[in-house]
């Protein structure tokens, strides 16, 4: 996990898209840090996963939720998903 964040409305979407990655509602990364971690593998191409969920009320957790964590707080409230697969290596 490289970045997980929550909370997110449309307008942040987009906010996301055209400017560096602010305080958004972050979770913890693999890396076990509260934030994003760009792509940084420690060698060969590896694959990276995006993934977004639309869920039909605003998730009660706090701040450095672990993936777990905001997996069963979406049960039964995510209204659909979208994913995204890029491949990245060091040059």
């Amino acid at each position: 996990i490289r970045w997980l964040a929550r909370a997110l409305s449309i307008l942040i979407i987009i906010i996301f898209l055209m400017f560096v990655i602010q305080d958004l509602g972050k979770g913890v990364n693999g890396s076990h840090m509260v934030g994003y971690m760009g792509p940084c593998p420690p060698g060969g191409t590896h694959r990276y996963f995006f993934k977004l969920y639309a869920v039909d009320k605003m998730l009660d957790l706090g701040a450095g939720a672990t993936k777990s964590e905001l997996l069963d707080a979406m049960d039964g409230h995510v209204l659909g998903h979208a994913q995204l697969m890029g491949r990245y290596r060091r040059k």
